[in-house]
């Protein structure tokens, strides 16, 4: 697959949005940093690196260039304050949805890497869901 980071986050932005979630009018690193940044099923995508894949040792103009691109997902669920090992469950749940949405991007070679999450005392888990995607930089 051929395409800039930012067609590859774009990717996996359809993706998730197409199972019912919104991205964040914030920005990827600013996802979470305020309360104001973080509302129930809201998602930013960040490409924070890429690197030569180690397959590749040639960089020919003609092909471009074999990268393997850090894509992580960060994302928020409200926690239910009378309910709240069930929404933390839920939350799970759809940390699996966010993994098979990327997972099922046609175009792209996406790979579940990991995930974490937390807590936050403002009434939401949040999380990190990391992928990594290869995909060619055109040399051009």
């Amino acid at each position: 697959m051929s395409g800039s980071s930012t067609e590859i986050r774009q990717l996996a932005v359809v993706a998730i949005t197409a199972k019912g979630w919104r991205e964040s009018r914030w920005g990827y690193d600013l996802f979470g940093s305020d309360p104001s940044s973080v509302q129930h099923k809201t998602f930013a995508v960040g490409v924070p690196s890429a690197s030569i894949d180690p397959r590749d040792n040639r960089q020919r103009v003609s092909e471009g260039l074999l990268v393997r691109s850090v894509v992580s997902v960060q994302w928020a669920h409200v926690l239910k304050a009378d309910a709240q090992r069930t929404s933390y469950e839920a939350a799970l749940d759809i940390e699996a949805e966010i993994v098979s949405a990327v997972r099922s991007i046609e175009t792209a070679h996406f790979l579940f890497e990991r995930a974490e999450r937390t807590t936050r005392i403002e009434g939401y888990v949040t999380g990190t869901t990391t992928f990594m995607a290869h995909h060619r930089y055109a040399l051009t």
